[in-house]
């Protein structure tokens, strides 16, 4: 089994390919600033994601998984600044968002599983 058979990190995949597309309507316009942010945030997750299951044990891929819940809460806070500049439609930023907090909860109860896997 790879990293790439995870549900959590197709999800995450899933989610960056979105906000891409989302983010090719951006205008180049100064009012717009944030759809690089928001683009290469996004795509440091599944990244995250692959780092923490490369590693020996749990605790050591700790740092791993607070990059990921960062980085998530990072998008999630560009995806507000795009609307708030007028670049996003707020209901395919809160589409977003929600595949956001769905994410964590799962990246969150990925991680608990594998703690309880590896201290049986």
């Amino acid at each position: 089994m790879s990293y790439s058979d995870l549900r959590i990190f197709q999800m995450t995949t899933m989610l960056v390919a979105d906000i891409v597309n989302a983010t090719r309507t951006f205008t180049d316009s100064e009012g717009c600033t944030v759809a690089a942010q928001l683009r290469s945030t996004s795509e440091s997750i599944p990244g995250f994601i692959r780092q923490i299951l490369e590693c020996e044990n749990v605790k050591d891929g700790s740092p791993h998984l607070d990059g990921a819940l960062n980085a998530l809460a990072e998008t999630g806070y560009f995806l507000e600044m795009a609307v708030s500049q007028e670049c996003l439609d707020s209901d395919d930023a809160s589409q977003l968002i929600h595949r956001i907090e769905a994410s964590k909860s799962s990246l969150i109860s990925f991680i608990q599983s594998v703690k309880r896997f590896t201290e049986d």
